[in-house]
C-alpha cells in the first residue's frame, strides 16, 4: 500500500509506503461565523489555517499560547 507522488517541477516519481494519506489542497477557510460574532462577543479568536495557511506545528503552538493567555 502507498501513494505515488509525481513532482511536477522535476517529473520525479516517488512511492511512499503509507496506510493512510491525507491531502490538503488549496482549500480556503470559511470564516463567516468568526466574521459574524467578532466584536459582538468577548474572546473571539481566529487561529491556525483559518488565520493564515501554515504548518500544523505552528497552529498547535498558536493555540497553546492563546489558551495560556485567556
Amino acid at each position: 500500500r502507498g501513494i505515488e507522488l509525481n513532482k511536477v517541477d522535476t517529473e520525479n516519481i516517488l512511492l511512499v509506503d503509507a496506510d493512510y494519506v491525507v491531502l490538503s489542497l488549496g482549500v480556503r477557510p470559511e470564516n463567516k461565523l468568526y466574521d459574524d460574532i467578532n466584536g459582538k462577543l468577548k474572546n473571539v479568536y481566529l487561529i491556525g489555517d483559518a488565520e493564515k495557511t501554515g504548518r500544523i506545528a505552528d497552529a498547535t503552538s498558536q493555540a497553546y499560547e492563546l489558551c495560556k493567555n485567556i
